[in-house]
């Protein structure tokens, strides 16, 4: 059997957060954009129209940490997909067979393949249709715009062009294969870490490598508050929270951040775990009024609005967890 490392995940405690919630509700797109209208799941999480074997629309996630897309089972069982075999699904706690289905063809945005083999997941834990991996997305650009209400899949910038410089913007290189991008261009009150973009995530998260770190600087950073995280391919893991003082991403900072610490395979599957590394999910992401990663030109690019220029806070609270997200400072 093949092994497919799957690690997009869900994190329960924060899966309110209401940071931009009103975002990407599903609008026109203004012509001469190549975009998917987007809308927010239950969870925050980003969904779009895919069309499936010519039929649809479904709504799937789209997930920029997955390596491989999935199928919900109760979408497999409306095309009355064929079995083809099983694969091994990595997810944050644990590895598991998925039976695969062929399909004839998927389509979403400028994206139409045929031909392909997808893993199928029990719909309770996937919360839609399917997810839009790396396998669908490497190649393209990603542009999450929360200020227009809208996502964006299309071609990706030349290598030679030139970025119109923008005060509020800051563009990262990124390295990495396959759709496995990271900045070193990161750090989490001054420590430099590695850090990936994933639409799939909730929450924020770093390795147990980041957390000694910070523990060098001040022990103040041990915390006995906990958050339980769940994985996509079920079983769940308890994450230690941390609050930072400042996370400087490029040119642009955040503060107040708080960041959950778990000793997950997402970060072996990504060859992290030796290093500091940091999972940056929809928690932070909403909090720009656009996201892009170019998957082409190995490039991340975040961009705040004009409103954001100040201090906003926003304070969550649940039965496992009391702390403040803060806003951007320019």
């Amino acid at each position: 059997m093949m092994e497919i490392q799957r690690r997009a995940f869900t994190a329960s405690a924060l899966a309110a957060i209401p940071f931009l919630s009103s975002a990407l509700r599903g609008q026109d797109l203004a012509p001469g954009n190549t975009g998917v209208a987007a809308a927010n799941d239950p969870s925050g999480h980003l969904t779009i129209e895919v069309e499936v074997n010519s039929r649809g629309p479904f709504r799937f996630v789209v997930d920029t940490g997955a390596d491989s897309s999935v199928l919900a089972d109760t979408t497999a069982e409306a095309l009355g997909a064929r079995q083809t075999g099983t694969v091994m699904l990595a997810g944050i706690v644990r590895t598991v067979s998925a039976e695969t289905v062929a399909i004839e063809s998927i389509s979403f945005g400028p994206i139409w393949r045929r031909g392909v083999s997808l893993p199928i997941v029990p719909r309770p834990q996937l919360l839609a249709d399917g997810y839009i991996g790396l396998d669908l997305l490497d190649g393209y650009r990603v542009i999450l715009d929360f200020e227009k209400r809208r996502l964006i899949i299309t071609d990706p910038l030349h290598t030679n062009s030139t970025v119109f410089h923008d005060p509020r913007l800051t563009e990262l290189h990124a390295q990495g294969s396959g759709g496995h991008l990271r900045t070193a261009q990161c750090r989490v009150d001054r420590v430099q870490v590695a850090a990936l973009i994933d639409t799939g995530a909730e929450s924020t998260m770093g390795n147990e490598a980041l957390f000694h770190k910070l523990l060098e600087i001040s022990p103040s950073y041990a915390s006995s508050r906990t958050m339980q995280l769940i994985g996509l391919t079920g079983g769940t893991a308890i994450g230690r929270v941390v609050s930072v003082h400042e996370v400087n991403i490029g040119q642009i900072s955040l503060t107040g951040c708080p960041i959950a610490i778990a000793d997950l395979q997402v970060f072996d599957i990504w060859g992290l775990a030796e290093r500091p590394a940091l999972v940056i999910g929809m928690n932070w992401l909403r909090q720009f009024s656009r996201v892009e990663v170019d998957y082409g030109r190995k490039d991340l690019r975040f961009q705040i609005g004009r409103s954001q220029l100040g201090i906003t806070a926003q304070s969550v609270r649940s039965e496992e967890i009391d702390f403040h997200d803060k806003g951007i400072v320019a």
